[in-house]
């Protein structure tokens, strides 16, 4: 799942739809698409996902990474 869904940056239809699929544990990675400033501002705005205790368990899947070392270059 893209971060910036999380905050709304893609409307909320997106993000809705984010948390469908959170809710039916159909995303297992977290990530973000960040190509300019605009991208990181919008991590300022609140999350708007409300099943927050699937949303963390997600994004400590990201953390399977760090274990073979394949988010260090």
């Amino acid at each position: 799942m893209n971060l910036l869904s999380s905050v709304g940056y893609y409307g909320k239809y997106v993000s809705n739809i984010a948390e469908k699929l959170l809710a039916k544990e159909m995303i297992d990675f977290v990530g973000s698409d960040i190509h300019h400033k605009n991208h990181i501002f919008s991590f300022k705005d609140k999350i708007i996902i409300k099943s927050i205790d699937k949303f963390e368990a997600v994004i400590t899947n990201n953390s399977f990474l760090d274990k073979y070392n394949l988010n260090n270059k």
